[in-house]
């Protein structure tokens, strides 16, 4: 950890937790990662960096699909009921969920936290180390890693899900989105194991730029159902201003996997070129 990263974590423990010195780390943190200074121009990151620090990132309707059960009743309200994955369990406590029997294939997540997940066949139990996991996400407020105010305020809870077609490793499609219009779709390939991405535009035409590290050259065949995601898509995106919704096919039937607001908190560079891509990316999305 360099010099400049280890002050940041440092403020960020010892400093207090109000929206002005919110903005203060956003903006070292922002300038550590990116080496630029934040801006007001429609650039991708700092896009994200002015919903982070302005009162866009508490909005009411902002936090409350930041939860995933409550994202899923504001769903059931403008999409079809069969875009929604259902819920087998909700728990609002460990003594909800520690001796639970499963039943069925699922998933088990907390509703206040992102990327975080257990898979479990039927009739398996949880084992200790399980319970251990699942014990510490209720003590986990994730406003503490990037001061995403969204999530400051949420109750930690558990929800157990079927697994999305059985199968554990599906394609991530998220669509980025800009005043309800799906114009750049990122797809994310075995996130669990060795996680890589590809970028496409709304006409399914390949975007050479990543994340990080995670660049794919895999090559997916457009979606049968694309025009439909597309659709379910917008009509999500169009309640938010900048935001990100993942979704998952099989070809046939979608899924709603979240919405996120903030994506990584803004803090992922555009790789193999930094800011130059930003801008290419920035000129698709909000153009």
């Amino acid at each position: 950890m360099n010099i400049k990263r280890l002050i940041f974590k440092i403020a960020l423990r010892y400093l207090p937790k109000n929206k002005f010195f919110d903005k203060i780390l956003c903006f070292i943190q922002f300038t550590i990662i990116h080496k630029r200074f934040p801006t007001l121009r429609k650039l991708f990151n700092d896009m994200i960096h002015q919903i982070k620090t302005s009162d866009k990132i508490e909005d009411p309707l902002v936090v409350f699909t930041s939860d995933k059960e409550y994202c899923k009743i504001f769903l059931n309200y403008i999409v079809e009921k069969k875009y929604i994955v259902p819920n087998l369990v909700i728990a609002n406590s460990f003594s909800e969920i520690e001796n639970y029997k499963i039943t069925s294939n699922c998933v088990i997540k907390p509703t206040h936290l992102t990327s975080k997940c257990i898979f479990k066949k039927n009739n398996e139990i949880l084992n200790d180390d399980v319970k251990q996991k699942i014990h510490r996400w209720f003590s986990i407020n994730l406003y503490y890693g990037h001061l995403e105010r969204n999530y400051i305020y949420l109750r930690p809870k558990i929800i157990v899900e079927p697994i999305i077609f059985d199968n554990e490793n599906l394609i991530d499609f998220k669509f980025f989105c800009y005043k309800g219009n799906p114009k750049i779709i990122m797809l994310v390939f075995d996130k669990f194991t060795n996680k890589s991405r590809a970028f496409y535009d709304e006409n399914w035409n390949r975007i050479d730029v990543s994340f990080d590290k995670f660049e794919t050259n895999n090559l997916l065949k457009k979606p049968k159902n694309f025009q439909e995601m597309l659709k379910l898509v917008s009509l999500i995106s169009k309640y938010f201003e900048f935001v990100r919704v993942d979704l998952y096919t099989n070809g046939n039937e979608i899924f709603i996997g979240e919405i996120t607001h903030a994506h990584e908190a803004g803090t992922e560079k555009f790789m193999p070129d930094g800011i130059s891509l930003e801008k290419k990316i920035s000129k698709i999305l909000f153009s």
